[in-house]
This record gives C-alpha cells, sequence and structure tokens, in this order.
C-alpha cells in the first residue's frame, strides 16, 4: 500500500510540476502568484512523500520491491540499508529529484524578483527529472512474488563517509541550477536581478561540492588502499568542472561573466550526471548503461542551450572593452582565464579518448601524468596573482621583489634537498601567503580560503615529491625501516563481522624505542556476494601519514604487504576546512555587498 501511495505521488508531482512550468504564460487567474507558491509546496511535499515511501521499504526490507532485493540485504547495519536508496541509479535520482524540489521550497520562501518566472523554469526542471525517473529509472518496480531475501549494497560503498558523500554533490549540483535560472530570468524580463542571491547560492553550491569532493576523495585514499585520493576517473572529474566554475562565478564583477558562468556550472553538473548514468564513460563510479538515459539527458542538455542562448542579449560592449592588465578587472579575469584552462584541461582528458574511439574504433587511456603536468602549470601562475591586488593598487613593485628574493634564499636554504619543481612551488606559496597575510588583515572569508587554496597546492606538491612506497612479502616478525621509523608485522588474527568475516595483520610502529602506534589492516570477505575486499589501515598525524595493506598469503609462504610513506598528506583535508570554513564567514556576513564593485571572497 505505501509502495503504491508513493508511486502515484510520484505521477502526481510531475503533473502538478508539468503544469506550474507551462502555465505561466498562458493562464488568465488573477491570484496566480498564490496558487504557484501552494502548488511548489505541493510539489515538493509529493516529492518528500515518494522519498520516505522508498525509504520505507528498505527500512522495512520488503523484498517485493525490486530496488530493495537488489541493494538490500538482512545482515547490513541499518546505516548503509539507509544509504542503499542512493547506492543506485533508480534511488539516487529519486534524491535527485528530492533535493531539486527542496530547492524550490526554499526558494518560495525568499523575496525575489519576478519569483514567477524562475519558479516556473524551475518547475520545468522538475518535471523533466520526474519524467526520467519515472520512465527509465522507476524505483517502485515490483516483482511477482516476494522474495525471501535480498542482495546486498555493494560493499566497497559500505562506508559512512561514501554514505553522505552523494548528497553533498547532489546539493553542490542543483544549487547552481539557482544561479543559471536567477541569471535566465535576467536575460528575459530586462530586470535587474539582485546579485546577492545569485552569488549566495554559487557561494552554497561551492561550499556543498568542496565537502562532496574532499569526502570522496577522503573515501577513495582510506577505503581503495594505494595511497590514492585522486584518480582523474571521469566521474571524478566530473565533479570538480562544476566547482571550478563556481569558484570562478564567485570571483566575477562583471555582469557578462556572471550570467556565462552561472549557465556554464549547472550545465557542467548536467554534464556531469550524463557520465554517470549515460555510459558513454568507462568508470568505476557509473551507475548503468543504458543508451535510453543518456538520450534523455542529453536532450535536457540541449534544452539548457537553447533556453540560454535564445535568452541571452547581444554581448555587451564592455565585455570587449580594453582592461588594464594589473587592475582589479584585469587580476580577475586572468583568474578566469586559469580557471577555464583547468576545465579546458579536465574536459580534453576526459573526452578525447571517446571522440578517438569513435572515429578510431580504438581505445585509448588518458595517464593521470597529462592531468598533472598541465595543472602545474595552471597552477603556478595562479598562485602568483591571487593575492597581488593590493600591491598592485598601491604599486609597491620593489616590496614585491625583495620579499620574494627573501623567501627564495630561505627555502632554498631550507628545503634544497627537494627537486627544483617543488622547491618553485614552495617559494611561491610562502610569497603568496606573506602578501596574504600582509594585505588581508581583516578580511577574514578571503584570508581562510586563499590560506586553504594555497595549502592544498602545498601538500599535494609535497606529496607528489616525497611520498615512498614499499611492495613485500612479510613474515611475522619481519621489520621495516622508513626515515627512522620501524614497522613490525606482529601476526595475522581473525574476526567475524556482521555480514563479513576478516583477517586482519597487527603492525606495530616504533619511532626510537618509543611505541608511534599499531595499525590493523583488514582482507574481508563479504559472504553474501562471495566478495573479497581489502580494508587499508592510517596511522596519521600532521606531518606524516602511514598507510598498511595485507594482501593474499598464508603463514608458509608470507603475505604480501604495501606500505606507503606520505608527508603532509593531511594538509588535503586541512586544506578543505580552511576552505569551507572561508566561505562560511563570506555566506553568513550580515552585511550585503554590492557585487559589481566588490568581489565576494
Amino acid at each position: 500500500m505505501i509502495l503504491q501511495l508513493s508511486h502515484y505521488a510520484l505521477i502526481i508531482a510531475t503533473i502538478v510540476s508539468l503544469a506550474i512550468a507551462f502555465c505561466y504564460k498562458t493562464t488568465k487567474i488573477t491570484n496566480y502568484s498564490l496558487n504557484i507558491h501552494i502548488l511548489i509546496n505541493l510539489v515538493f511535499l509529493l516529492v518528500s512523500v515518494s522519498f520516505c515511501g522508498l525509504l520505507y521499504t528498505h527500512i522495512n526490507l520488503d523484498f517485493s520491491v525490486l530496488n530493495t532485493i537488489k541493494h538490500s540485504h538482512s545482515t547490513q547495519p541499518m546505516l548503509y540499508i539507509i544509504c542503499s536508496i542512493w547506492g543506485n541509479h533508480e534511488g539516487s535520482m529519486l534524491l535527485w529529484c528530492f533535493l531539486l524540489t527542496f530547492y524550490s521550497f526554499i526558494l518560495n520562501l525568499i523575496p525575489l524578483e519576478n519569483k514567477n518566472r524562475f519558479l516556473s523554469i524551475l518547475s520545468s526542471f522538475i518535471t523533466f527529472f520526474l519524467v526520467f525517473t519515472l520512465l527509465t529509472s522507476n524505483p517502485f518496480l515490483q516483482t511477482t512474488y516476494r522474495y525471501l531475501e535480498g542482495k546486498e549494497l555493494n560493499p566497497i560503498l559500505q562506508d559512512f563517509i561514501l554514505a553522505i558523500h552523494p548528497p553533498f554533490i547532489y546539493l553542490g549540483y542543483l544549487g547552481l541550477s539557482v544561479c543559471f535560472i536567477l541569471q535566465l530570468t535576467k536575460s528575459v524580463n530586462k530586470i535587474s536581478v539582485n546579485l546577492l542571491w545569485t552569488k549566495r547560492f554559487a557561494l552554497i553550491s561551492w561550499i556543498f561540492l568542496t565537502i562532496g569532493i574532499a569526502l570522496g576523495s577522503w573515501w577513495a585514499y582510506y577505503e581503495l588502499g594505494w595511497g590514492g585520493w585522486w584518480f582523474w576517473d571521469p566521474v571524478e572529474n566530473a565533479s570538480l568542472l562544476p566547482w571550478i566554475v563556481a569558484t570562478a562565478l564567485l570571483h566575477s564583477i562583471q555582469d557578462s561573466w556572471i550570467k556565462r558562468l552561472s549557465f556554464l556550472g549547472f550545465f557542467s553538473s548536467v554534464l556531469g550526471t550524463f557520465f554517470v548514468r549515460s555510459g558513454l564513460i568507462e568508470s568505476v563510479h557509473s551507475f548503468a548503461s543504458d543508451k535510453h538515459k543518456g538520450i534523455f539527458i542529453a536532450v535536457f542538455l540541449l534544452y539548457l542551450l537553447i533556453l540560454h542562448f535564445y535568452h541571452s542579449s547581444a554581448l555587451n560592449p564592455s565585455y570587449l572593452s580594453p582592461i588594464k592588465p594589473f587592475s582589479l578587472k584585469g587580476l580577475i579575469l586572468l583568474n578566469h582565464f586559469f580557471l577555464l584552462a583547468y576545465y579546458v584541461i579536465i574536459i580534453l582528458g576526459t573526452f578525447y579518448p571517446v571522440i578517438y574511439s569513435i572515429l578510431f574504433n580504438k581505445s585509448i587511456t588518458i595517464e593521470p601524468s597529462f592531468y598533472n603536468e598541465l595543472i602545474i602549470i595552471v597552477t603556478l601562475p595562479l598562485i602568483i596573482i591571487m593575492n597581488l591586488r593590493e600591491y598592485i593598487s598601491k604599486k609597491q613593485y620593489f616590496h614585491l621583489i625583495v620579499i620574494f628574493i627573501c623567501i627564495m634564499f630561505v627555502t632554498e636554504l631550507c628545503f634544497n634537498s627537494i627537486s627544483w619543481t617543488t622547491n618553485i612551488y614552495l617559494i611561491v606559496s610562502f610569497w603568496s601567503i606573506y602578501l596574504l597575510f600582509y594585505n588581508y588583515k581583516n578580511h577574514l572569508s578571503l584570508k581562510f580560503s586563499h590560506l586553504g587554496f594555497i595549502l592544498l597546492s602545498i601538500s599535494i606538491a609535497s606529496w607528489y615529491a616525497l611520498k615512498h612506497e614499499i611492495h613485500k612479502v612479510l613474515y611475522p616478525g619481519d621489520v621495516i625501516m622508513i626515515d627512522e621509523y620501524n614497522i613490525i608485522f606482529r601476526g595475522i588474527n581473525s574476526i567475524i563481522g556482521p555480514n563479513y568475516n576478516s583477517l586482519f595483520a597487527n603492525f606495530l610502529i616504533t619511532h626510537k624505542n618509543a611505541v608511534v602506534g599499531v595499525m590493523f589492516p583488514e582482507k574481508r570477505h563479504y559472504l553474501v556476494q562471495d566478495l573479497y575486499t581489502t580494508k587499508v589501515d592510517i596511522e596519521s598525524n600532521l606531518l606524516i601519514d602511514y598507510q598498511i595493506i595485507i594482501g593474499d598469503g598464508n603463514i608458509y609462504s608470507g603475505w604480501s604487504t604495501s606500505i606507503y610513506y606520505y608527508p603532509l598528506i593531511s594538509g588535503l583535508w586541512c586544506s578543505t576546512m580552511l576552505l569551507v570554513l572561508g566561505a562560511s564567514i563570506a555566506l553568513y556576513k550580515k552585511k550585503d555587498r554590492t557585487f559589481n564593485k566588490n568581489i565576494f571572497v
């Protein structure tokens, strides 16, 4: 009964949303404003009922529902039973629709200019995704008879961090739709939309995307092992594209840039969804490879393009007017150039294998080195210009040069054993940090966010330059020495989990005869799917991380073991906290800014 009600609620929500989208220009009802606000809330309520209904079927293990059969099992912990809702294509699309209607509900409470037109366009987006869910991704399909037991969620997805990762990414993706529609209604109605709301929702989306990307990266680091935290997978790239565009949008001060970046941000978000669900690009993150799903999303991408270009006014002459390179506008334009260079690099690396395969019927793989080497070239000048504004405006060029030379001398003296490329990165980063704290003493949001980006760059450069890996067969009692640290393999034990059996190794880490830590990497056997996975263990402090992974073996032939030594990797996670902290301070400032004159962060 609950399943049928949930299904009908989704169908009714689709009909109501369609009515909102198409009745804006045709209706003759005088109190249309009141009606549209009621209907928007009704759509949110109906989709919420539908989502809660699917949640109910999973929690109660209703094995007459196909979605529950495929992704839930009675031995799964309750957390993963709940999160299995969006651990599959159908459930994740329902979550997508729920979050999009949640945004519409929130926006219904905000005093926006020309709100009816805004809600009408947003309803057209909601309608598309509801139709897409019902026709190609229906989570409420039933079997003719009830199964006694279901299949469990993919064991590699049974992790708390990964469980909360998709909602953050979706909130970031869908928040950019608000920015796009705000700018679209501005173009349509020739009115001055309050840039405060465009920037606020861009910032909200940016915060969610930053948290979501960081959670996914952290999960890859401690769950997948191999010391990796970013693999340049197509779907990882897809989440990074709207983040890059949102970053550029937050720093935009020209209306023309704000409008175009608002469109590109949401377009990139839907493009990321296309990556995951079309099967066009192979990825470990892909849900399905159904061409019909890809065609549906491709049609929506085309709709966004038509919507944007049809309502785009002629290019503002100020958009092409000469800009002094060392003015505020000039520095922001350079910032856009380097950020969009990131965007182009990632797009090329992601799509080139697909285009090559279509043209020549041969497969090709883009190595991570392609991204790494080009990203380094772009990041260095970006760090240089990001904190120059005050010095340029005061023309303190001599001070800039003197400080740079002093920092270069000290850095070379302290870090002369590392590579010259890493040294250059450190020199430029320390110089930029000095400029940041010298110039922006009262601008906390800018200080934290820019410091976070610089710390991120330093951490990545140090990780690549100083990391060390050992792959060896070990026997109980063997000792591995890395940089004055002893890693002692003490043996193997076994435990029984709720839905798995585990063999775990015991490693002791000592430094100068003092115990630093104990590590227990695992090799798990999930019984339902008869699947083996490895669980890395990490001993971490602010300066050094040790990772250990145990592989196959026995007491006679030893155990295959991988040990990773990573200095300053914690800087990655600390930098994320600084980025989010800086953005949060900017978001909750009580004083409004005039965004066409001042940057937001």
